[in-house]
């Protein structure tokens, strides 16, 4: 089902229905993050996106939710199909956190602004 929970005025509020949601969709098509990527899935909740921007990044496609190519609305219904009743949610929901954990790890922050700099010889 869905609910409208209208304007969430706090962060903590924001953590609590992103760990109430069973899949986050985002149909962002041009965001420099976008940040409910990452809260999503450090919340434990699967991700199901288009291949732009940080998805790229974060998505494990079949793990931690799936990318969508080619901007395809018919492809992100299903995957939104089988995530809700095919997939094993549970599995999904740690491997999301996981994921999340992993991308913004300090170490792994620190290697990739090491990297920036060292590409452009700083």
């Amino acid at each position: 089902s869905i609910r409208y929970c209208g304007h969430v005025k706090s962060r903590k509020d924001m953590s609590v229905l992103y760990k109430a949601a069973d899949v986050t969709l985002c149909t962002t098509l041009a965001d420099g993050g976008p940040m409910m990527l990452s809260e999503s899935l450090c919340n434990g909740t699967p991700v199901i996106a288009f291949d732009r921007c940080i998805s790229l990044d974060l998505i494990r496609d079949g793990k931690t939710g799936y990318l969508i190519e080619d901007l395809s609305s018919m492809d992100m219904a299903g995957a939104l199909s089988r995530i809700l009743f095919i997939d094993n949610l549970k599995e999904m929901e740690e491997h999301s956190r996981a994921a999340y954990l992993e991308h913004h790890a300090e170490e792994a922050v620190l290697d990739q602004w090491e990297q920036v700099l060292k590409e452009l010889k700083i």
